[in-house]
């Protein structure tokens, strides 16, 4: 929970920077892999955020009937997370 935290805090900032650079260095050029790239971050901070929320109010909730739910949001979250990383990663190195 501690790191969702953080990544709460540390994504619109993470965002706001790709933002940033994908303007400057792209001209904000809307391609397939920019759409990707947006929609992984999105769906990163959507599933992190309802996580957190969620764990907040029910801490217990791995021990309770929903915990596969909970667990396919974070296994969501983990699966665009690598997905964003991988394009960035990509889009840096481009091999």
């Amino acid at each position: 929970m501690i790191n969702q935290v953080f990544v709460i805090i540390a994504l619109p900032f993470v965002i706001f920077t790709g933002v940033l650079e994908w303007k400057k260095k792209y001209n904000g050029t809307l391609t397939l892999i920019f759409k990707l790239k947006i929609l992984a971050a999105a769906l990163t901070t959507v599933s992190c955020a309802i996580s957190l929320v969620w764990y907040l109010a029910d801490p217990k909730i791995l021990s309770s009937p929903k915990a596969w739910v909970f667990i396919l949001i974070n296994v969501i979250m983990l699966a665009a997370a690598g997905v964003a990383g991988h394009i960035g990663g990509k889009l840096v190195f481009k091999d």
